[in-house]
């Protein structure tokens, strides 16, 4: 005998993979607070719930769909061997603030810490491709975050959201990827290694995507509304153009009252055009630094404690150089008069540090 609480989630798999409901049809059973589980029973039943909950193209998809037991019962074994949870509208888990959003997720599936969601989070996303300012920018920002204890969400996309979660982790805080498929299929392929150091680290993986889900698209825009409606407030770093994905986050977040920050870039950053461009339709919403950030969820800002590093003759006449602007290996070998392979070292060492990094060109910039 299955328990009420089964015959939930074999209903759900059910109207995600057999019947297909759209996310809107789904959220409106949620809300509406149906027994989802007796339509399962009987699923004529969904006639008679038309009026005010279902359209009746919705309703009759659903009355002529017949549950395939043995698809649903591979997603539910899959479920159980990687510890997957189903945490549905109106749990005790469910956080609030994606109750209150357009269109919340009827069902969120979920891989470690579920407390997470109802802590402070901050959503940090960005270009999949990435310029050194925009690395430097995400760093920043998310250090300053997890400094000050706020959990990091971010979409597990290539680009920003990889250094936001890595820079998340790295520095002993907590992050939620927010996937755009099934939480069972790290994706893309290449940031495998950031969703096993999620996991491994207690954080959270997350979707409302049946598990088994491939990612296609139109997911991930759709999936922004998660990374945004988890999240007080969402950071921009860089964004390449107007139709970028994390702009479509931004939008979300002005349309849930989420507070929302873009930095700003130099006008010649092709990487950052998006992002100044909507700073200039807005006419708001930039920051300059983190504290613009912190101070805006109501924390008291602390400063970061500068590591104090002894620099000697050469690495000196570098930084005094590089603080002026980008220079080349070239020149930087005249003004410090060392040998190729001493002053290899020393920008290895410097670059380590955290000092300077390699720009384009064989060519040097201070951090």
């Amino acid at each position: 005998m299955r328990s009420d609480r089964e015959n939930q989630l074999r209903t759900m798999i059910w109207l995600q993979i057999g019947a297909s409901l759209s996310r809107q049809a789904l959220a409106a059973l949620a809300i509406s607070k149906v027994d989802i589980a007796a339509i399962y029973a009987d699923p004529e039943r969904v006639r008679s719930l038309q009026n005010g909950v279902l359209i009746e193209q919705t309703a009759q998809k659903i009355a002529e769909s017949v549950p395939d037991e043995n698809a649903i019962d591979k997603v539910v074994k899959l479920m159980y061997s990687k510890g997957i949870q189903a945490i549905f509208y109106g749990d005790a888990e469910y956080p609030e603030t994606l109750m209150k959003i357009d269109v919340p997720p009827a069902v969120l599936y979920a891989i470690g810490d579920v407390k997470l969601m109802k802590t402070l989070c901050v959503a940090v996303v960005g270009s999949r491709s990435v310029s050194h300012d925009g690395e430097r920018a995400t760093e920043m920002f998310t250090e300053a975050l997890v400094r000050h204890s706020v959990t990091v969400v971010s979409g597990l996309a290539l680009g920003i959201d990889a250094k936001a979660h890595l820079t998340a982790l790295n520095n002993g805080g907590k992050t939620i990827a927010v996937l755009g498929n099934g939480v069972d299929r790290p994706y893309p392929s290449q940031n495998r290694f950031i969703y096993e150091e999620i996991l491994k680290k207690d954080g959270l993986i997350l979707s409302e995507y049946c598990p088994g889900t491939v990612a296609l698209p139109y997911y991930f825009p759709e999936r922004n509304r998660i990374v945004s409606g988890l999240s007080r407030a969402v950071v921009v770093p860089e964004a390449s153009s107007l139709k970028s994905g994390s702009l479509i986050t931004a939008n979300y977040a002005l349309e849930q009252g989420k507070d929302l920050y873009i930095v700003p870039h130099s006008i010649f950053n092709r990487n950052g055009k998006g992002g100044n461009e909507y700073l200039e339709k807005l006419q708001g919403a930039i920051a300059i630094s983190p504290e613009t950030v912190i101070t805006g969820l109501g924390l008291k800002y602390k400063s970061k404690a500068e590591p104090k590093i002894a620099l000697d003759r050469t690495q000196k006449l570098i930084i005094e150089r590089l603080r002026k602007g980008k220079a080349s290996f070239e020149e930087l070998m005249m003004i410090t008069g060392s040998k190729v392979g001493e002053l290899n070292a020393t920008l290895a060492t410097m670059e380590i540090l955290g000092l300077i990094y390699k720009a384009e060109n064989n060519s040097y910039g201070a951090n």
